[in-house]
């Protein structure tokens, strides 16, 4: 086991109440692999806010680089980016880091390259977010945060760039193959099919996921796993 994988484990079993989790601990375990396997040394976030997803995945990569874009400078009554010099202390992080108080709208999502953009927009109307895939990244991580309404949207965007696998809050899109890593966290693998092939689910294992073995091979049981 990574050690510095485990302090980051530890903080977040200690400080669920604490902190503004937006993502389970497999999930974060799964960005952090995927950042060290693929390399990633420039990393964008749209609409991140504190930031805080950011800094805990990056915990023990190559990332040079982060910019991270958000229309707020508050988050829950604080000041955001005195929460950012919190967590880059908190977290180590070495890189550079630059924040631009704009809306995502204002600049195309993959207008710069970038290795890694993780949108934690989305495609509403109302963001008005330009998805003109430009300049695609290695990896892109449309975070829906259970969202059900933005699924169709994540299954017709796989006609553009391919959807690896999903978990209950956040789907992974590359031209190259991309797997899942779980060391720490235990996980259950399940699938779906979209555009006529069978796509990797990443979920924690449940009493219900656990006791039925079946495929969630269509989009009303994806739709039933985040209800």
């Amino acid at each position: 086991m990574n050690v510095k994988w485990q302090t980051i484990a530890d903080f977040y079993k200690d400080n669920r109440n604490n902190y503004p989790f937006d993502l389970e601990l497999y999930e974060y375990e799964i960005i952090n692999n995927l950042l060290k396997d693929n390399n990633i040394e420039t990393v964008k976030t749209i609409g991140g806010g504190p930031n805080l997803d950011f800094f805990i995945y990056q915990t023990d990569t190559n990332i040079k680089e982060c910019v991270n874009i958000d229309i707020y400078k508050e988050y829950r009554g604080f000041d955001i980016v005195t929460l950012q010099n919190k967590y880059k202390d908190l977290f180590g992080y070495q890189g550079k880091y630059k924040f631009l108080h704009e809306a995502g709208k204002d600049r195309p999502v993959f207008g710069d390259y970038y290795d890694c953009i993780v949108d934690d927009v989305g495609p509403e109307p109302r963001f008005e977010l330009d998805y003109t895939l430009t300049n695609p990244p290695k990896i892109f991580i449309l975070v829906h945060q259970r969202h059900v309404e933005q699924l169709p949207w994540c299954f017709d965007f796989d006609k553009t760039m391919p959807m690896q696998f999903a978990t209950k809050n956040f789907c992974v899109y590359s031209f190259e193959s991309q797997r899942h890593l779980n060391e720490y966290c235990k996980v259950r693998q399940t699938e779906f099919r979209i555009n006529n092939r069978y796509v990797p689910v990443i979920q924690r294992p449940n009493k219900e996921n656990e006791d039925n073995n079946t495929k969630n091979n269509n989009i009303e049981n994806f739709n039933k796993m985040f209800s």
